[in-house]
């Protein structure tokens, strides 16, 4: 199964949901935690977050 998903979120937010993902070991969690750390270090400014837009396409399996 195919899911798509766009969000716009603070970056506190993002990293509080992929932390949760990862604590499930959700499908994609470590490629999606990458991607919005990556995101993140490209944001800071002064030491301060800004909010970050992150689109993720995966597979996951049909359960």
């Amino acid at each position: 199964m195919a899911a798509e998903f766009s969000l716009i979120l603070s970056a506190h937010i993002a990293e509080r949901i992929t932390d949760a993902m990862l604590a499930q070991n959700s499908p994609g969690a470590r490629y999606l935690r990458d991607k919005v750390n990556a995101i993140l270090a490209e944001t800071r400014k002064d030491g301060e977050l800004y909010a970050i837009s992150v689109n993720w396409l995966g597979h996951y399996p049909n359960t």
